[in-house]
């Protein structure tokens, strides 16, 4: 970059910005706003001081914009910086939609040819763009509270159900879950089930300040339950579009949190019993050819035994060992396993198959990951997935222990 880009690059920016602001509100007040926000940054880059925005009300002439001094002694890392600090200052500043227009429109305003001076500068703004996105995805995300997601989720379901079921039934079904799951969950006890039926210009549910300070991951599995129970309230009534209905009621940044805590509505749809069913067959199909059915059962059983006591949704699978030398047919798998929390149903597999691997050694263990993949195929193996387990990430694990 040429020595004289340095002012060349830093007037030419501050105009843009000037100018969109001034479009936004007015001269003055973009004028003010650049002013306090160089001041803000010179503490971090003492060059910033040799820049005076003038009042565009008192200014003599058109450009208001004075840059004492000489710039051509600042360093490029120091330029960059300094520009990329100043962008996301006032982006942050504007907040969550207007500050991504805000890089948008400094990216429009700018000539190709200085577009390129910036990218030799290592400022790319297609990726401000997406940083800041993601940036703000995170932060917006961790602060929304659990009594916002309550209220969010509650008010969908109700709406949802009330489609299908009428107002009554739909009040009834959230009412009888939230009693039923209350003596299990303490945090159901800090929410109370509005009768909106009769009572005009309320929320569904009231929630009392106490439940923004309970782990996301309980609140997560709370709402996992309960949707779970709703959707199949719904599949009895005929009505198999119940999740794609509810999601698609969700503000987004909602289901973000959602994910975040725990919730997988994909799985919901998919049933965990089936999936639990396909993957232990498939673990006994596996270890039975690499040995036989009665070493195959009596493993899967021993480390069941041992992880249940942590991973308790996986008490739902249940061995026989008067049927060891039965195989598959001396395990039986409860259907409440599909009102299981799917985060401790899918941490629980991963954490059984992972034993079982470790078990083996280092060659055997290499050898029934890779055969546990084939027999699953590819169909499965996406939905295992959804669970939390990852087949990989067990083979990564040990590759590198071994």
């Amino acid at each position: 970059m040429l020595r004289q880009d340095s002012q060349y690059i830093i007037k030419n920016l501050l105009q843009s910005i000037l100018d969109i602001i001034s479009r936004r509100t007015s001269e003055n007040y973009s004028a003010i706003v650049m002013s306090k926000v160089i001041k803000n940054l010179e503490k971090k880059h003492e060059f910033l001081k040799n820049i005076e925005i003038k009042n565009p009300q008192t200014s003599e002439t058109f450009d208001i914009i004075n840059i004492k001094g000489d710039f051509n002694n600042i360093e490029e890392i120091e330029l960059k910086n300094s520009t990329m600090d100043l962008i996301n200052y006032l982006s942050e500043t504007l907040g969550r939609e207007a500050g991504y227009y805000f890089i948008k429109e400094i990216k429009d305003s700018i000539p190709s040819d200085q577009e390129e001076i910036y990218k030799n500068l290592g400022i790319d703004f297609n990726v401000l763009q997406l940083e800041f996105i993601n940036k703000r995805k995170d932060k917006y995300r961790s602060e929304i509270k659990n009594s916002e997601v309550m209220n969010h989720a509650f008010k969908n379901l109700f709406e949802t159900m009330e489609k299908d079921l009428g107002r009554d039934l739909a009040f009834s079904t959230l009412d009888e879950l939230i009693n039923r799951f209350s003596t299990k969950y303490e945090a159901l006890k800090k929410i109370k089930l509005n009768d909106i039926r009769t009572v005009t210009n309320t929320e569904i549910i009231s929630t009392s300040d106490e439940i923004d300070n309970i782990e996301i991951f309980r609140i997560g599995e709370i709402l996992q339950k309960i949707i779970q129970e709703c959707n199949n309230t719904l599949n009895e009534k005929g009505n198999m579009d119940f999740i794609d209905n509810f999601q698609a009621k969700l503000n987004p940044d909602i289901v973000e949190k959602l994910i975040e805590m725990g919730v997988n509505l994909n799985t919901i749809q998919l049933k965990q019993g089936p999936i639990v069913k396909y993957l232990i067959k498939s673990l006994i199909q596996v270890l039975s050819n690499i040995s036989s059915k009665n070493y195959a059962i009596l493993t899967l059983d021993a480390e069941l035994k041992e992880i249940t006591k942590k991973y308790s949704a996986l008490r739902y699978i249940n061995i026989d060992d008067s049927k060891y030398s039965e195989g598959y047919n001396a395990i039986s798998i409860s259907p409440d396993i599909n009102i299981a929390s799917t985060a401790e149903v899918g941490k629980g597999l991963q954490k059984l198959i992972e034993k079982i691997t470790k078990s083996l050694g280092e060659e055997a263990g290499r050898i029934f990951l890779n055969k546990l993949k084939k027999q699953i195929g590819r169909a499965y193996m996406l939905r295992i997935e959804e669970l939390g387990v990852n087949l990989y990430m067990i083979e990564l694990k040990y590759s590198m222990m071994w």
